[in-house]
């Protein structure tokens, strides 16, 4: 919050404030809060299994890097989510949608509750948008696909999730994975491990 504020991008109990009087769009971004990073991630990894599997490699390779940088960030740099802030303006908008608190209930053992730096929200839906938005055919997919990672952003952000420093690591994880799967793994098995440049 210091740094955001010295840099004058704290903008975050506005946004979230702004959202919670658009309820049907609040509603909609709690859901995809909920259900988009598992499910949609998951889809779109079978999808590319299945249907584009030259492909398949060198996004599974992303995010094994994506995942091993973001261990090591939350291990150095433990980072509470703004929900857990109220007193700086922020709600627990997923908690009010779900009627679950996830603190307080029996999977809180096996949560960790200041892992925030990286965003994995933003990080995962970069690694799955846009390469989906290369492999599929049609335009209005390949437009959904590019446009997935910025709603996910709003999402992370209007539901008191992130702050936009950890949408920006999250962004730039996904971008440092997908280098080093390109210039390094990919390098090393190009037959097996490089993005396939078919198209559905």
């Amino acid at each position: 919050i210091n740094l955001e504020r010295t840099l004058h991008i704290f903008v975050e109990p506005s946004i979230q404030a702004w959202a919670l009087t658009q309820h049907w769009l609040m509603d909609f971004a709690d859901w995809t809060y909920v259900n988009a990073h598992y499910f949609v991630t998951l889809g779109a990894l079978v999808f590319i299994y299945l249907r584009r599997n030259d492909s398949f490699y060198f996004v599974r390779n992303t995010f094994m890097i994506a995942m091993a940088i973001a261990l090591v960030g939350y291990a150095l740099y433990p980072t509470a989510p703004p929900r857990l802030m109220p007193e700086w303006g922020f709600t627990d908008s997923i908690a009010q949608f779900t009627g679950i608190t996830v603190e307080k209930g029996p999977g809180s053992a096996f949560l960790n509750f200041y892992a925030a730096v990286p965003s994995m929200h933003v990080c995962f839906a970069v690694l799955i948008g846009w390469p989906m938005a290369r492999l599929v055919r049609h335009w209005p997919a390949k437009i959904a696909w590019s446009l997935y990672p910025f709603w996910i952003t709003f999402v992370v952000v209007a539901t008191g999730n992130h702050y936009l420093t950890d949408v920006f690591l999250g962004a730039a994880t996904a971008g440092a994975s997908a280098l080093l799967a390109q210039r390094l793994l990919a390098r090393a098995r190009p037959d097996a491990w490089a993005f396939g440049q078919a198209t559905a």
